[in-house]
């Protein structure tokens, strides 16, 4: 006999806020009597041990079909194989070093899956060997696990090879392609240190030493031929005017001007005879008057010469003297000066910058390509640059993988022992309902 208790005391349709009504009266709670049947563990134990041979005989059944399973399947045997992905460290120009992949997992993945038909959807019956599975473990990024199964460990195993292989073929490009690049860097830049060292280098040598021993001693000598030539020149013109042309000029004035009062003399006897003999001979006066006249164009024309000579004294003294101290000038002032600021910037600017451009090629630029083409020598070995490899080796088993014996015979023995007991109780309960 069973207990009911699900009913409660309730008034008025509802909960009261008052203590004694929100207690439970046990004395309300009635006996009553449940529908449900109650299960004997003790009759199911009869009912089993009465059709314990129909159990042992199902469990028989089901453990020799096994059996004939295991010797009727053929026997498959599994190679299996994990592939690390190729990388390599790259340094980009933000100067932060990354890990390369040359494939991404779950492409290879869905490439071997799509190409070898991994879900057997278009596998041929009595096909010998197959790739079974492909997976990418967790959390990784580089590695890829292969199955395949065969009837025997050369066909599993050469199954598998050809699928590793076709990825590692794939791979080696991308590997070779990695090396060949940098490669091509490393000969650039060696060709780049050969012309440093066998071509700029002398060129920036030999500029140097011409700028040393060729511009410089130019400008030198330049300012020596035109302190010692030029201005010697122009200080000798002046003083040869100061000291010699105008004094030779002056004395031509001198020497016209003498002349002149001579010929004024003589002129002033000649008006004098002239007028003593013109009334008694008018011919020898007119003879005379012809030589006055002749005298006073030689007068005349030594008044020119004077003029002449001293607008020439005059020119020298106001154009000539002073533009040839102009020129001196413009050379003291203009033409030397340049010449020395070109002289200090050889040695100040221009040589210095020339020696620094050697000493940069010799202590940086070179030292610098050298050590370029080391690390770039680094980056195509391990463990700067790895091509895809298998990890390991290729795992294969002596004995067949498939079928699996014991969990086929252990699984057997279960499924028969419970559809045994099933059929014990089903047989029962036709014979219930028989009676």
């Amino acid at each position: 006999m069973y207990i009911c208790a699900n009913r409660t005391n309730w008034i008025g349709g509802f909960q009261t806020n008052r203590k004694e009504e929100a207690v439970r009266d046990i004395n309300s709670i009635e006996p009553c009597q449940c529908d449900e049947d109650e299960i004997d563990l003790r009759e199911l134990l009869k009912v089993i041990k009465k059709r314990k041979s129909i159990i042992i005989t199902t469990v028989i059944l089901f453990l020799v079909l096994a059996v004939i399973y295991i010797f009727v399947s053929k026997p498959m045997y599994q190679a299996k194989a994990t592939l690390e992905i190729g990388y390599q460290i790259v340094k980009p120009k933000t100067g932060k070093v990354s890990v390369k992949y040359f494939d991404g997992a779950e492409r290879i993945k869905h490439y071997i899956d799509v190409k070898y038909d991994t879900s057997g959807k278009y596998r041929k019956k009595g096909t010998k060997a197959f790739l079974k599975e492909v997976d990418v473990p967790r959390k990784t990024k580089q590695f890829v696990s292969f199955i395949a199964y065969g009837l025997d460990n050369k066909l599993a195993e050469s199954k598998l090879k050809e699928a590793l292989n076709d990825i590692l073929s794939q791979h080696k490009l991308y590997l070779n392609s990695a090396i060949e690049k940098t490669k091509e860097s490393i000969d650039s830049k060696k060709r780049d240190i050969q012309y440093d060292s066998k071509v700029l280098l002398p060129q920036l040598e030999n500029k140097l030493n011409i700028l040393k021993t060729v511009n410089i001693k130019k400008i030198d000598t330049q300012i020596n031929l035109i302190k010692e030539g030029n201005l010697k020149k122009i200080d000798e013109k002046i003083k040869f005017l100061n000291n010699i042309t105008i004094p030779a000029l002056k004395e031509k004035i001198a020497k016209s001007s003498l002349e002149i009062k001579k010929k004024l003399n003589a002129i002033k006897n000649i008006q004098k005879g002239v007028n003593s003999i013109e009334q008694a001979h008018p011919a020898l006066a007119a003879i005379d008057t012809m030589q006055a006249a002749n005298l006073q164009n030689d007068i005349d024309r030594l008044n020119m010469r004077i003029i002449d000579l001293q607008l020439q004294i005059k020119q020298i003294n106001k154009q000539t003297i002073p533009d040839l101290e102009k020129q001196k000038q413009r050379i003291l002032e203009q033409t030397i000066p340049n010449l020395e600021a070109q002289k200090e910037k050889l040695l100040k600017e221009t040589i210095p910058s020339v020696a620094g451009s050697i000493k940069r090629l010799v202590e940086i630029t070179i030292p610098t390509l050298k050590t370029e083409i080391s690390l770039l020598e680094m980056s195509i070995n391990p463990p700067y640059l790895v091509g895809t490899h298998i990890v390991g080796k290729i795992y294969t088993h002596d004995y067949p993988v498939k079928p699996k014996k014991k969990l086929i015979v252990v699984v057997a023995i279960i499924t028969g022992i419970i559809f045994g007991i099933f059929l014990a109780f089903f047989l029962e309960f036709i014979g219930k309902e028989e009676d």
